[in-house]
């Protein structure tokens, strides 16, 4: 029931949006929805939407749907300073920076957070490994625009780079041992953490990690 934007009230002061990764859904976020059922709290509303991206669907496609729901909210959400979370796994991080950016771009005074879960907000990992993975799987390649070289790729780290300056904290986490997307370059400005781990692949951090993810969150 998550997957349909929350009713806004009065007692509203987080409104969490849960973007999932490339080629999945919003079950991604089970375990974080348990976390938020067994630790229930009328201030916190939580939005899981169904990102329509084939690996073939453009950043903007990908964010409109979203983009435009958030804005049909945005008066509400600036007057009665709602705080406004993005969460996402692997390519979800990726659209949730783009949505940021745009939203910091056409309003003031918002008051917004991000945390992702092996998000390929510096690129990703290794172009030959993924193409293998995909082939084999009969897929076309999914991740074009994010190989070295490629103007996209310096202007999707441009508006990652972005993130310090227009969030109020982040949290984002990483590994070492991952074989998809980089593990984000350490920060050690006051309110943004680097989570870098070693010994969680890139599915096995979304699993290992919600938990903590959600408390940060209720703890904001």
């Amino acid at each position: 029931h998550h997957s349909t934007f929350p009713i806004l009230d009065n007692n509203t002061n987080k409104l969490v949006i849960m973007l999932h990764g490339l080629h999945a859904s919003p079950g991604q976020f089970v375990n974080h929805i348990k976390y938020y059922n067994n630790n229930a709290n009328d201030t916190i509303k939580i939005y899981t939407p169904f990102i329509k991206d084939t690996g073939h669907t453009s950043l903007e496609n990908s964010t409109t749907d979203i983009l435009d729901i958030i804005q049909q909210n945005i008066d509400f959400i600036i007057q009665n300073n709602v705080k406004l979370i993005f969460v996402g796994i692997s390519n979800g991080g990726r659209i949730a920076v783009n949505i940021m950016n745009i939203l910091n771009s056409e309003y003031d005074n918002l008051n917004m957070y991000l945390t992702t879960l092996g998000s390929p907000l510096k690129g990703t990992m290794s172009v030959t490994l993924l193409q293998k993975l995909y082939l084999i799987n009969g897929n076309s390649y999914p991740y074009k625009e994010l190989t070295f070289n490629n103007t996209l790729l310096t202007k999707m780290t441009d508006q990652f780079n972005k993130i310090i300056d227009i969030t109020t904290k982040t949290r984002l986490y990483g590994s070492v041992n991952d074989i998809v997307v980089f593990p984000i370059s350490v920060c050690t400005l006051k309110n943004h953490d680097n989570i870098i781990v070693e010994g969680y692949g890139h599915n096995s951090l979304v699993t290992s990690f919600c938990k903590d993810q959600m408390n940060w969150i209720y703890n904001l």
